[in-house]
């Protein structure tokens, strides 16, 4: 959501013309994780994302002021993109996020579905 953000301040050249601020600053904190890879990798032309630096740059640069302003230090981990391996410690991240694993077996409990408007 806050990089989607990013390039919604790029496009409009940092202007807010239709005043999504509001809802970015109340949606960025339903989020309890963010993990943002800096870009340490060379860019691949892979079809689906920009092979322009410069447009990484302008991006990374627009991350740079608006996550401090969105995103709690304590919910943004920040790593290399090149970090990210098939050896990556995924559970260390996840264990970070949501705490150790029970000790003892959890009893499963029922939820309840309230329907929306869409559903």
């Amino acid at each position: 959501m806050i990089d989607n953000f990013a390039y919604f301040l790029r496009v409009t050249k940092g202007e807010d013309p239709f005043d999504v601020t509001p809802l970015v600053a109340k949606w960025s904190t339903t989020y309890d994780l963010y993990v943002r890879l800096r870009p340490d990798t060379p860019l691949i032309a892979d079809g689906v994302r920009s092979t322009n630096e410069r447009f990484r740059n302008e991006i990374e640069k627009i991350l740079d002021l608006i996550i401090p302003k969105y995103v709690p230090e304590d919910r943004l981990i920040e790593m290399p993109a090149s970090a990210v391996t098939d050896s990556f410690d995924w559970p260390g991240l996840v264990e970070r996020l949501c705490g150790p694993p029970p000790s003892a077996p959890v009893d499963p409990a029922p939820i309840t579905v309230t329907p929306t408007l869409w559903d």
